[in-house]
């Protein structure tokens, strides 16, 4: 494989290195095809950042539960060196090894469709650098579990991690060396790393909006403790849709995506790249799927997630149409878990509680473009209804050393989603019946049936008998108009 960089960064690349200033540590920002890696921007990690002390590693920082649960491999944290060791073989001016963690935990959630942290590099000048190798394929292990929980599917192995690649630079870009980390399963190996190659990489845009409405039954609340599972096991059959529909691609549907090459479709208007418009090609069965979950001796109650997905992907020209659509279906599953994270993240710090029976909103997305189309890609950002955007400017000046316009932010692309609880405090059969009316009358009827079930079980029976008796006299009134009616 090589690492393929974009002509412009490497002024950028020679200019630290004049500098002869401290150490810095990049995260290489870009896409990775079957034979190359393609860097399109170096991100750079702050050496006064600090790590999260609330989403440490170990398990998975929100569920408490094992990584291996959402299927990815993990790997024993113990047999690693403690956090002190690590900072200290890192030496004095570089972060440790959770920081670089939370760092690029936070980072990933800035990143549009195709573009993931394919690399961490060290530029220095002079310094010691097989201390810190060491320490950056431990975080690239850990950067690994991190991007393949983004994607949530179980039992597809397609769309995760494979490869990521450590680099140093020392004194001039003629001393580029790098390893590259190949990822089988639970198994880790470090080869001599791709060499470096420099070219213009020309980004193509694919844009859709997806409505969501999905849901489920299960036990308990909601909003409780092991909400990000829950919400999990939501999308994950909603995901897997994704994965085997048919996608037009700006209005057609090509019969070999593996041999059509994005280049061929792009086009300019007044000399700018045009985003390419795609669409997924869902059955009316797919828009709603419901999964049926049995709890027993628990009240009963049904998660509903409802709203309107921006989803965007930034591909290099020279790949394929297919691996465009693949970077669009992964885009579906990272913001759909990115949400959920941010709402249990806002529950853990503030403690809230939600009623049974309410809407609760997730944040939406926004965009900003760090250049001309075609160029550089977009970066997003989760927002509520009445937030500012002076955080996001913050996040974009410290990763990217860019000065952001707010009137560049693309703030509707998509309205706020919903999660709504529906509690039945009756048996488990009754969300088993109605999951069955609502799949055969629609989410509204169903609900009305079951309301006025759930009615009648409040009437007394005396109650009941008095408003039978009402409705004979109407029934008798009908019956007797049907004999009456004139014989053909």
């Amino acid at each position: 494989m090589k690492i393929i960089v974009s002509a412009k960064w490497i002024a950028f690349l020679e200019d630290l290195l004049k500098a002869n200033s401290k150490p810095v540590i990049l995260y290489a920002l870009g896409f990775e095809a079957p034979e190359a890696f393609f860097v399109g921007y170096f991100a750079q990690c702050s050496d006064q950042c600090t790590s999260d002390s609330e989403f440490q590693e170990g398990k998975d920082e929100l569920t408490g539960i094992n990584s291996s649960a959402l299927g990815i491999g993990g790997y024993n944290r113990q047999q690693e060196p403690s956090e002190g060791s690590a900072a200290r073989a890192n030496g004095p001016e570089l972060p440790d090894e959770n920081s670089l963690y939370s760092r690029a935990r936070q980072l990933l959630r800035l990143l549009p469709g195709g573009i993931d942290i394919c690399g961490i590099m060290l530029v220095s000048c002079g310094v010691e650098t097989t201390a810190w190798e060491s320490s950056a394929i431990r975080v690239a292990k850990r950067l690994r579990k991190l991007r393949d929980r983004h994607v949530m599917l179980k039992n597809d192995a397609s769309l995760l991690t494979k490869h990521l690649f450590i680099a140093t630079v020392c004194d001039s870009l003629e001393n580029f060396n790098s390893q590259l980390i190949s990822f089988v399963n639970k198994d880790v190996q470090a080869h001599p790393g791709p060499a470096l190659a420099v070219q213009d990489i020309l980004w193509c845009s694919l844009q859709t909006k997806v409505a969501v409405n999905v849901s489920s039954s299960c036990g308990g609340s909601v909003f409780g403790v092991d909400f990000l599972r829950r919400f999990v096991d939501l999308v994950d059959p909603y995901g897997q849709r994704f994965l085997n529909s048919h996608v037009l691609v700006d209005g057609r549907l090509p019969s070999d995506h593996k041999s059509i090459y994005l280049s061929n479709l792009m086009h300019r208007e007044n000399g700018l790249v045009v985003p390419l418009q795609a669409k997924f090609l869902l059955s009316s069965s797919d828009e709603r799927m419901i999964a049926e979950l049995e709890y027993n001796d628990v009240t009963c109650a049904r998660m509903r997630l409802t709203g309107v997905l921006a989803i965007r992907a930034f591909v290099p020209s020279v790949c394929t149409i297919e691996e465009g659509v693949t970077a669009l279906r992964k885009d579906v599953l990272r913001t759909l878990y990115i949400r959920g994270e941010l709402h249990y993240e806002e529950r853990l710090v503030t403690g809230a509680e939600n009623e049974a029976n309410s809407y609760r909103g997730l944040p939406r997305r926004v965009f900003a473009s760090l250049g001309s189309p075609g160029e550089c890609f977009d970066v997003c950002e989760y927002i509520m209804h009445d937030e500012d955007l002076s955080f996001l400017q913050n996040e974009v000046g410290d990763f990217f050393r860019a000065d952001m316009d707010p009137s560049n932010v693309e703030l509707n692309a998509e309205p706020l989603m919903t999660v709504q609880e529906d509690v039945f405090p009756s048996s488990p059969q009754s969300v088993n019946t109605f999951s069955l009316c609502e799949r055969i009358f629609g989410y509204n009827v169903s609900y009305l049936i079951q309301g006025t079930l759930s009615l009648c079980d409040e009437v007394s029976p005396k109650t009941f008998r008095i408003l039978a008796l009402a409705f004979v006299p109407l029934i008798l009134f009908w019956l007797f108009g049907l004999l009456r009616m004139p014989k053909y």
